[in-house]
């Protein structure tokens, strides 16, 4: 298996255990971990389609910034883009508050 693909699966197994357990109690917590790992799960997805079958580290820095630009490049990728900017202005790389990571309001 592919690093990449490994870690694609890896990520997506947090994110479905976060939701599993989404309750009141631990929401917030829950949502910070499904905002950051979001991000990381399209990162992963953009150096997918950038390493076009290579087997690439999905670790390095230098990757999430070729790929993420690769994707903008082209419209059948351009709501991956779009949502990891809109999930960039949320997380960043920093701690999301417990309470900004999810909105009540509906």
């Amino acid at each position: 298996m592919l690093k990449i693909d490994k870690s694609i699966l890896e990520v997506d197994k947090v994110i479905s255990e976060n939701i599993r357990n989404l309750g009141d109690i631990n929401r917030g917590l829950l949502s910070q971990n499904i905002l950051s790992q979001s991000r990381n799960f399209i990162e992963y997805i953009a150096i997918k389609i950038y390493a076009k079958g290579k087997d690439l580290n999905p670790n390095i820095y230098q990757y999430h910034q070729e790929a993420i630009k690769e994707i903008s490049c082209h419209g059948s990728y351009r709501f991956l883009y779009k949502f990891h900017n809109m999930i960039q202005i949320s997380s960043s790389y920093y701690t999301v508050d417990k309470d900004g990571a999810y909105s009540t309001k509906y």
